[in-house]
């Protein structure tokens, strides 16, 4: 099944244009064409050298851990800045470098959203592959082999919300490609639905999930689909962070000016030393020494919603008692109704359920079951 894994997630990125290492221990387990021209640069020869840990101590500062999947670094490499961004899956470390010469770091050119565009087909083939298994493994009455499909769904889930991510962060960049599409709605309404389906999701992971409205509606101008995408953000770090028999709290409030959403949690915390980096790309709020998984790009996100609607990002933490991230818009309305068709609203997950792909980091794999996706 690991090796199915590997082979998976390795026809995937034989296609970037980057250098990317899936690396098991010291050993180096993949490599993909991109990351041949980075080892002629640094001499390290992948078919002589069993230990790879020696290259990767190289290019991370002396203080960070390179083994963590909770790391960012910069390095530079004969004259050639790359950043490098750490993830987990399993118990595999993904090393994602990438170039501050490549246009699409610095202009937001469409290459990698392109990439990422296509790779959701083959994510999505792989997943439909492992739901018709799961019928065979029933049938043997094989609980292993629906907990390695568990394992393997989960996997293909955050792969969709990284490739979210990378669609995202060039869409970012080029400021004309990230637009919203306003349509007034209730945003009371819109979190009571959207809690009914984070809250059984979160009793998964024995954390209680709740939805505390103050006022029983208020309509205001969003984009829904971002706005979603924004508090399940929230939501999932809160998750991350938070231990098994903790709560989190949405609350939604206003003002004459403003809509107030909040996320709360009373998890591990921020260290007061990592909070100012918490809004860059690329970097972990590593509060607990936590498993973290994706590309560091989630408040980043969060934050580039808020200003796209006009509004503003507070984020208060006590290590040792819990984080609240306060989201404010405006609260006003269009004058204008936007006639959304299906046609119309792009789908970043790619037809798969959002809360599943947005939260698919934070949740136990056991919540991924073919079983419970059918």
């Amino acid at each position: 099944m690991q090796k199915k894994l590997i082979e998976s997630l390795a026809s995937l990125f034989n296609i970037f244009p980057d250098p990317v290492l899936f690396v098991r221990g010291n050993r180096l387990e993949y490599y993909n064409s991109a990351a041949q021209e980075l080892f002629s640069e640094t001499g390290y020869d992948p078919k002589q050298s069993g230990n790879i840990n020696p290259l990767l101590e190289s290019l991370f500062p002396p203080s960070s851990d390179p083994a963590s999947p909770a790391v960012a670094s910069s390095c530079l490499i004969n004259g050639r800045h790359y950043h490098i961004a750490v993830s987990g899956l399993q118990d595999l470390r993904i090393y994602l470098f990438r170039s501050s010469a490549d246009p699409s770091l610095a202009s937001g050119s469409p290459p990698h959203s392109v990439i990422a565009a296509r790779l959701r087909g083959p994510v999505s083939t792989l997943i439909s592959a492992s739901n018709l298994l799961s019928p065979l493994v029933s049938e043997l009455e094989n609980p292993k082999g629906l907990q390695y499909l568990s394992i393997m769904n989960q996997c293909y889930y955050r792969i969709l919300r990284m490739i979210g991510n990378i669609t995202d962060l060039d869409g970012i960049a080029n400021n004309g490609s990230f637009s919203l599409s306003l349509e007034n709605i209730d945003v009371v309404e819109f979190c009571r639905q959207l809690s009914f389906s984070v809250a059984p999701l979160a009793e998964v992971a024995g954390i209680q999930f709740r939805f505390e409205p103050q006022l029983p509606s208020v309509v205001i101008s969003v984009d829904s689909q971002k706005l979603e995408r924004l508090l399940l953000n929230l939501i999932s770090n809160a998750l991350k962070y938070t231990a098994s028999g903790g709560t989190i709290v949405l609350r939604l409030s206003a003002s004459k000016a403003s809509v107030f959403f909040s996320v709360s949690d009373n998890g591990s915390g921020i260290s007061p030393d990592l909070l100012p980096s918490v809004f860059t790309r690329f970097m972990h709020p590593n509060y607990a020494d936590a498993l973290s998984t994706g590309l560091g790009l989630g408040l980043p996100l969060v934050r580039q919603i808020a200003e796209k609607h006009g509004g503003s990002v507070v984020l208060e933490s006590r290590e040792g008692k819990g984080t609240t991230v306060t989201v404010s818009l405006p609260n006003r309305r269009s004058d204008s109704t936007v006639l959304r068709s299906s046609l119309s609203v792009y789908d970043y997950t790619g037809g798969f359920p959002h809360v599943m792909v947005e939260l698919s980091d934070a949740l136990p794999f056991t919540a991924f079951s073919p079983l419970d996706l059918e």
